[in-house]
């Protein structure tokens, strides 16, 4: 049986009319696998974690030749496609809705793993250059020697 990504990339095989037909569709599965891929990255393992990043690299790279399509058979710029993108009035109510789910489940996990990936780059500083401690002086006070 077909997982909800290899059902998304069967529909971005499909011809410009169908997958526009199929477009709900096509954004239901990518948001139940964005969650999906949110969860193996909290709960999985390495090996599935590492399974599910190498299908989020294929999606995004078949998102980005669609992307590159509908620039070219729509005349427009990615700036204008993406203006375009963000007015509600260019989707139902449903596609707004999902749409929004998904940006705001994007920026949440990307600020996520940027504060994973600053946190481990921070711990890997402290580890491999740690902080020089000063020496007290016994005495007290200065450690200056007394004339």
């Amino acid at each position: 049986m077909k997982d909800d990504f290899d059902k998304i990339i069967d529909l971005f095989s499909l011809d410009a009319e169908e997958k526009e037909k199929r477009l709900d569709e096509i954004f239901r599965l990518s948001v139940e696998f964005i969650e999906k891929y949110k969860h193996v990255q909290h709960e999985g393992s390495d090996e599935d974690k590492e399974a599910i990043t190498k299908k989020l690299n294929i999606l995004k790279e078949k998102i980005s030749i669609e992307s590159k399509a509908s620039e070219e058979a729509l005349s427009l710029s990615k700036k204008e496609i993406q203006e375009l993108s963000n007015e509600e009035k260019n989707f139902t109510p449903e596609q707004w809705e999902l749409l929004q789910k998904t940006k705001r489940a994007l920026s949440s996990e990307k600020k996520k793993i940027e504060t994973k990936k600053r946190a481990a780059i921070d711990k890997h500083i402290k580890k491999v250059n740690p902080a020089k401690k000063r020496r007290k002086s016994r005495r007290g006070g200065s450690s200056w020697l007394k004339s």
